[in-house]
């Protein structure tokens, strides 16, 4: 909520809460799940949506202390 696409965040910035629930084929999946924070990043593609896991990024990100900067704006 209140964030949208292109938004810039830093650190401190709220961008999601802690949960217990997952993906499931049944519903009722509450308590099911370590409590965790599901971050992930979508890329649309032509047929599909593709999923990547962001820990790679996020900890070069973190290990180089440089902000990312998106230059095609």
């Amino acid at each position: 909520e209140g964030l949208a696409e292109g938004d810039r965040v830093s650190a401190g910035d709220v961008i999601g809460t802690m949960g217990d629930t997952g993906y499931s084929e049944v519903e009722g999946t509450t308590g099911l799940f370590d409590v965790h924070l599901h971050f992930g990043i979508y890329v649309d593609s032509d047929e599909s949506e593709v999923s990547y896991n962001p820990y790679g990024i996020l900890k070069a990100a973190g290990r180089s202390r440089r902000s990312f900067i998106d230059n095609t704006e």
